[in-house]
């Protein structure tokens, strides 16, 4: 909850039936928040009586934080409410936010007009009272201006480390993505290659199976015509050569298809990394384009405290 404090509350007559009530101060928070236009509250025992702030060169609403920047306003109120002395003040800033004021401070017109001489010396006096009050204020804006630019900076440095921290760690994905992509290509690579060898495979092994089936008939051929124990022999021997053949060709064939399964379960790791790629461009093009954000709101709050430093 905000705290204010009080530098100054003064009472000046503006007529016989007003009083003319100034009050400067300062609004202590935690964190920097912009207050509703506080309310003037007289209580004078019998009547609760609120003023709304006159219009004037500074902003109604106060600016609160841990280092606020001073808060002026002048409420015009009944001077015969002000000469009680039962009445009690404060400052009503909305949501149950109402701080007691001590009685202000009475300031007194000068009654007897000063010499024609004296005159133009004494507008001069409060000429340059005003123009050093002015002077004042700017200083202090000036310097509320160059807090927020220096915690504007600050703010803007971490976005930018963070930026530059998450773009790091997108990119280091968007290796890893690369090099999985790089080993599944490779895997394809020997997939097309061990589909190559397989086909190369079944050929032989059907032009085996056929080289078997001569031979079986040939066999066939040679008993019913009772040839010579040799000639039996060495067809029996070339069959049984040929049947290893068979079976060599239907172990390369099942390797094969072993090969082709493997190759399959490659090819998803593959569309997998490519996905995983794919996203980490993705993310990689939206923190830079973050990053790049960050940088023009730097830029440009450095722009602002050149232009504040010049003004």
């Amino acid at each position: 909850m905000p705290e204010f404090e009080v530098e100054r509350f003064e009472g000046v007559s503006a007529t016989p039936e007003t009083t003319l009530l100034r009050i400067a101060g300062r609004w202590h928070a935690e964190q920097r928040e912009r207050l509703s236009p506080p309310m003037l509250v007289l209580d004078d025992g019998r009547r609760t009586h609120r003023l709304s702030a006159l219009p004037g060169p500074d902003d109604a609403a106060p600016l609160a934080g841990p280092d606020p920047p001073v808060w002026r306003a002048a409420y015009s109120a009944p001077a015969a409410l002000v000469a009680h002395a039962r009445t009690v003040y404060a400052l009503d800033a909305g949501r149950g936010l109402v701080v007691d004021l001590p009685r202000p401070e009475e300031l007194r017109r000068p009654q007897v007009a000063p010499p024609p001489g004296r005159a133009a010396a004494e507008r001069r006096v409060r000429e340059q009272d005003r123009l050093t009050e002015a002077l004042s204020e700017t200083q202090e804006q000036l310097r509320a201006a160059r807090s927020e630019l220096d915690r504007t900076r600050v703010e803007a440095r971490a976005r930018i480390a963070e930026s530059d921290q998450a773009r790091r760690a997108a990119e280091a994905r968007l290796r890893d993505a690369t090099r999985a992509l790089e080993r599944s290509e490779r895997v394809a690579r020997e997939r097309d290659e061990a589909v190559v060898a397989a086909r190369g495979a079944r050929e032989r092994l059907q032009r085996a199976h056929a080289r078997v089936e001569q031979l079986e008939a040939a066999l066939s051929e040679a008993r019913e015509a009772a040839p010579a124990a040799g000639r039996v022999e060495e067809l029996q021997a070339r069959l049984a050569e040929a049947t290893q053949r068979a079976a060599a060709a239907e172990r390369a064939e099942q390797e094969a298809d072993a090969l082709r399964a493997r190759l399959d379960q490659a090819e998803a790791a593959r569309s997998d990394a490519e996905r995983a790629a794919q996203a980490a461009v993705a993310e990689l093009r939206e923190l830079r384009a973050a990053h790049q954000q960050a940088r023009e709101q730097a830029r440009a709050a450095r722009e602002a405290a050149e232009q504040a430093g010049a003004g």
